[in-house]
């Protein structure tokens, strides 16, 4: 009875756990399905944009409660040249921005670029945590919309160059200019609150 009774319990805990996660998910879900999107019917809000078949991704056209990836074309690249550029926007109140160059090491030889890498090479995931963390209440910049900078091309974001070794290109200068120059046509001279940071290769 004694190893039987924790093996019952730790079973029925498991259940009762997964049954109220699943109903939190579905509230969750059903308060973003309720929430109206003042541009757009639900069908056409996207999360994903891309330059290059014709739209200027324009920030009333962007999912409101999902990170969204801007592809803007032109002279950006990642640094393998294979993996095309984007930025991240977190879309949120229209009179508070807040610009984040990311972080992610340095390449700047063939060494570190190509037989030891030092440096991020590829888009990264959607972050949930710090900043970015929409639900937390202790988050100062919660409500704000952040565009995110994202690194991939080694040169701490301020380079622009094609490198003789390899298929190198390090764009980091135009990667961040098309973030910015999207940022300044999407917001107007009237916010509230302008912040802008980055850590490692992002804060220099």
């Amino acid at each position: 009875i004694l190893l039987v009774f924790p093996l019952v319990f730790g079973l029925a805990a498991a259940e009762f756990e997964k049954k109220h996660e699943d109903k939190i998910k579905a509230r969750i879900d059903a308060i973003r399905a309720s929430v109206p999107d003042l541009h757009l019917g639900a069908s056409a809000r996207i999360n994903e944009c891309n330059f290059s078949l014709g739209s200027a991704c324009p920030i009333s056209e962007l999912h409101e409660h999902e990170p969204i990836r801007i592809f803007p074309g032109g002279k950006t690249s990642c640094i393998d040249n294979s993996t095309k550029y984007a930025f991240q926007v977190y879309r949120g109140d229209p009179d508070k921005l807040a610009v984040f160059f990311q972080g992610g090491g340095a390449c700047w030889d063939e060494m570190t670029t190509m037989r030891i890498p030092l440096c991020k090479v590829g888009l990264g995931g959607h972050p949930r945590q710090g900043l970015f963390d929409r639900c937390n209440t202790r988050n100062p910049l919660r409500n704000h919309t952040v565009v995110m900078v994202e690194y991939c091309s080694g040169d701490l974001h301020l380079g622009d160059t094609a490198q003789e070794y390899g298929d190198i290109l390090q764009r980091g200068y135009q990667n961040a200019k098309a973030a910015v120059d999207w940022a300044a046509a999407n917001f107007g001279g009237n916010l509230k609150s302008f912040v802008i940071g980055g850590w490692s290769a992002g804060s220099i």
